[in-house]
């Protein structure tokens, strides 16, 4: 599977950091509730240092949404939003399994984080494309 983003963004963001994990058998009756308490619990306890606005990782994606022109306090990123909800609520909403872990793991890492859905009935080659929908 090959996942890449555009060269433009690559340019305008010269600090930016991607990864990207594949994961089979997240269905919607999957147990991830232990992964999901864990990693929240985790990104709840850095709010005893500092709220979500004052984090380096918030602050990078701050100072990106300002070159693009946008408001970074009016239009938050997902990961700063995600964060101020776990820390005014305690808890990040549950919704699905794939999603739920996702969510976790982006307040773990402080950063964006999503799940992509490939194909329907098929698995990733070395040459496959991703198939988002």
């Amino acid at each position: 599977m090959r996942f890449r983003h555009a060269d433009a963004i690559w340019s305008g963001q010269l600090g930016l950091a991607a990864g990207a994990m594949w994961a089979a058998g997240v269905g919607a009756a999957a147990d991830v509730g232990p992964r999901v308490t864990e990693y929240t619990a985790r990104a709840a306890a850095r709010f005893a240092a500092a709220a979500e606005s004052e984090f380096p990782e918030v602050l990078a994606w701050r100072r990106a949404f300002g070159r693009t022109g946008l408001k970074p306090t009016q239009y938050r990123c997902a990961s700063e939003s995600l964060l101020r909800r776990l820390r005014t609520r305690e808890e990040l909403p549950r919704i699905h399994p794939v999603v739920d872990l996702c969510d976790a793991i982006s307040g773990r890492v402080r950063g964006a984080g999503g799940g992509l859905r490939h194909g329907p009935h098929r698995r990733p080659s070395a040459g496959g494309a991703l198939c988002p929908r």
